[in-house]
């Protein structure tokens, strides 16, 4: 919230005289607003800025008096308050949008072309002054569009890291009455922070304590983040913090190891978009990724996203996703099979639904190209490459070409097979894995554990996704060649020249292919 109220401060010094401070925490972020600007001061001890706050509800002092006549009534909030107040006077109006809308999708005239005409004098040196609304409605639907051109959006945002830890600690400290409580390690503190983050105070505070009660005494890092997921809009997961996937247990895939390990920790990185047949290992390379760096990890499912319900549901829908993954900056975001929600570009467009869809998801695409904040980083999957639309795979969405990961070749799949039979501690090889992906070699091993049985017996339960979706996948690989990066063939091609193994490539001879 801090570096939203400095923006908040660098607008008001550059003479905007029209603020939109969008945030979750109203009260809050209105109490930090005036402690902030009453005190900035300019040279000399000179304060250019005298913060004043209304509010719908009238304030009453000690005493049951009002503390300001204006409030509850948003005629005077423009027209006396902040219209016969000295110069630097910066009203801060609690939800005031609510008083610009009106019914239908209008707004109202009155105040529209009351801050108009206003607008150019209160940017003066002579009468500076300053108008901050403050609400949690998007910018586009708190303030109309006559006085859109006028106003700054600023997110305030929800508490950072050294918040969380201010307000951690208030818990940790209360808790200390009570004979049961636990201090915890240094990296269980940590981890708490990261599954805190996102929330608001409140709502933090509030999963500390339930964490207090629920893990006896102690704070669980795993207990706040199921909280934090609980709240989570339509259409986000956030990835169970008990999944400890690292890239070791991801047999091949070296290439993408190698991209995501070079750049993710870098400003300007985009993401990838990974394409596939099913079973390959592409989700299960997006949660590893996130174990590997320390990041949290949130799954947008697309498909839940797709505009069926009322106008305009989906556009609201992908619009409170995308907030929430930028506020939980730096983390990584996983869009699972993007195709599902955002495919349909072709013919089909006409329908009502296609049109929703594309108007909705056109905001995940300004998204990626415009509004990324720095540190998201976004793996998307891909099932079927026919269902997306051209848009989707251009430069500068991502870091690099799409990337492929193939079924994988009979020497990856012996690979991949000792690699789980020693994770299930057991024995046998099928008598045919050709077309096999690597979840369908896990999953004759899991069976062969949980019957006690060699691998030979279980085998017919198991039908390689290339026979039953031979179709799709002959489409891919057809479709793939000269457009994507091929993992497997691209490191192939650099074994050739090196003469080595893949298993031994190391990430600084595989970062010259990209």
């Amino acid at each position: 919230m801090q570096k939203g109220i400095e923006k908040v401060l660098v607008k008001m010094r550059a003479s905007n005289c029209y603020i939109y401070a969008k945030t979750a925490e109203i009260v809050r972020s209105t109490d930090n607003l005036v402690k902030r600007i009453d005190g900035y001061g300019g040279t000399n001890g000179y304060k250019p800025f005298n913060p004043v706050v209304w509010d719908f509800e009238r304030a009453i002092d000690e005493d049951g008096a009002p503390i300001s006549e204006y409030d509850g009534d948003a005629d005077a909030c423009i027209t006396k308050l902040l219209d016969a107040s000295p110069k630097g006077t910066t009203v801060i109006a609690k939800n005031f949008n609510w008083f610009l809308n009106s019914g239908g999708g209008g707004f109202n005239a009155k105040f529209a072309t009351i801050l108009i005409n206003r607008y150019d004098r209160y940017c003066t040196r002579d009468e500076r002054k300053v108008f901050i609304i403050v609400s949690d409605e998007q910018f586009s639907k708190a303030i109309p569009k006559p006085l859109q051109k006028l106003f700054c959006e600023v997110e305030l945002g929800v508490p950072e890291y050294e918040e969380i830890e201010e307000i951690y600690g208030y818990v940790a400290e209360s808790a200390k009455a009570s004979d049961k409580y636990q201090e915890v390690d240094e990296v269980t503190r940590q981890n708490i922070f990261r599954s805190a983050k996102g929330m608001t105070k409140q709502a933090i505070q509030n999963a500390l304590t339930e964490s207090l009660i629920l893990d006896q005494g102690k704070m669980s890092p795993i207990t706040v983040a199921k909280i934090r997921a609980a709240n989570a809009p339509k259409g986000v997961r956030i990835m169970d913090p008990t999944n400890s996937i690292k890239f070791k247990d991801l047999i091949g895939m070296q290439m993408l190891k190698d991209q995501f390990m070079h750049t993710y920790s870098n400003e300007m990185a985009l993401g990838m978009l990974i394409l596939g047949p099913a079973g390959t290992g592409k989700t299960s390379f997006a949660y590893a990724a996130g174990n590997e760096s320390g990041l949290p990890v949130f799954i947008i499912e697309a498909a839940q996203l797709v505009g069926e319900g009322l106008y305009g549901q989906a556009e609201n829908e992908w619009r409170e996703a995308l907030d929430f993954v930028k506020a939980n900056a730096p983390c990584i975001v996983v869009i699972d099979e993007i195709e599902k929600g955002v495919g349909g570009g072709g013919g089909a467009g006409s329908s009502q639904v296609n049109v929703t869809n594309e108007r909705s998801t056109s905001q995940l695409l300004k998204f990626l190209s415009d509004e990324r904040p720095p540190g998201v980083y976004v793996i998307a999957t891909c099932n079927n490459i026919e269902q997306l639309p051209a848009a989707w795979v251009r430069a500068e969405r991502w870091d690099t070409a799409p990337w492929l990961l193939n079924l994988p070749s009979d020497e990856l799949r012996g690979e991949i097979l000792e690699h789980y039979k020693a994770v299930y501690g057991v024995e046998g090889v099928p008598s045919d894995m050709d077309g096999w992906a690597p979840a369908e070699i896990k999953s004759v091993c899991r069976n062969a554990k949980m019957r006690d049985c060699n691998i030979e017996d279980v085998e017919h339960l198991i039908i390689a996704t290339a026979k039953t979706m031979a179709k799709e996948i002959s489409y891919l690989r057809e479709w793939a060649v000269g457009k994507t990066i091929d993992v497997e063939g691209v490191v192939k091609k650099k074994v050739r020249k090196m003469k080595g193994k893949v298993r031994n490539l190391k990430p600084k001879d595989l970062a010259i292919e990209y």
